[in-house]
């Protein structure tokens, strides 16, 4: 691999893991993991978070190298390597959390965007703007396979919750080319010069993704009712936004809610607005 390839694809992959970073540290948010306070999780806190994107950082720059090194257009075999890499990356973090679940989403989620970006940055070569067609459309084509994991019967959170209320979850959501993502990075009624902007965007996802963590927790009613203050914030005149974003905290960790994968979608929004897309 040429030098200057190999820093391109640990640069995006120490990208991805500074949006890990980001998304933790933004406070306050509602019934999550931040600077705060634990949300609604009584087993992670800031530091477990830190650790585990530690952990996964090594595995990060293995999904680029994967995608680089793929020599064809065979995205069934790719998904295959991303996914073994992935399994990998889930010991890690569970050994750096110790056993708790924190990034299992976001894992999976970016094994499958630096794979899509190491595969494109060795056909176009990485000096070019990438294509949010072309990346979106080749995680499509990843994902091709993924409805075929509702079938299996040991029961992640994410099967049950399918299982229960038809929610894909992150599943859909790579199935679809993460719609959610790409709508909002084409399309936000958010100032970006808004000092609240990254939180309100995740008040965005919330309300428009089908969240399964939120689902897990909080059945149709929790989703719902998540959905519902999202939408009552965004919509308001609130002079303190911040003093209402606690509040929906508390709101939140009293009825044992977290919208765990709008998280992971904010992360991988963050990381792709930082790429040089077009």
């Amino acid at each position: 691999m040429l030098t200057s390839a190999k820093k391109e694809l640990e640069s995006i992959s120490h990208a991805a893991y500074n949006a890990l970073i980001f998304e933790v540290r933004l406070s306050p948010k509602p019934g999550l993991v931040d600077e705060r306070n634990n949300g609604s999780h009584s087993d992670m806190s800031l530091d477990t978070f830190l650790s585990s994107a530690d952990a996964l950082l090594p595995y990060f720059i293995n999904y680029a190298k994967l995608g680089y090194e793929h020599a064809d257009d065979d995205f069934g075999s790719l998904f295959t390597k991303l996914r073994d890499e992935g399994i990998l990356a889930e010991e890690a973090m569970f050994e750096a959390t110790n056993g708790v679940n924190t990034h299992k989403g976001a894992n999976f989620t970016f094994a499958l965007f630096l794979g899509a970006l190491g595969y494109i940055f060795k056909k176009n070569g990485p000096s070019i703007s990438v294509r949010k067609d072309e990346l979106f459309d080749i995680i499509k084509q990843l994902s091709d396979g993924l409805m075929n994991d509702f079938e299996r019967e040991n029961l992640t959170n994410g099967i049950s919750t399918y299982k229960k209320y038809g929610a894909k979850g992150v599943r859909g959501e790579a199935i679809m080319g993460y719609p959610t993502v790409k709508r909002l990075l084409e399309n936000t009624s958010i100032d970006e010069t808004d000092k609240f902007y990254w939180h309100k965007l995740l008040l965005e996802i919330i309300l428009f993704a089908e969240d399964a963590n939120l689902l897990h927790r909080g059945g149709r009613e929790g989703l719902k009712y998540a959905q519902n203050l999202s939408s009552e914030l965004l919509n308001s005149d609130f002079q303190d936004f911040e003093k209402h974003m606690i509040k929906m905290d508390e709101k939140f960790i009293e009825k044992n809610l977290s919208p765990g994968g709008s998280a992971d979608l904010l992360a991988i929004i963050y990381f792709l607005n930082r790429l040089n897309l077009s």
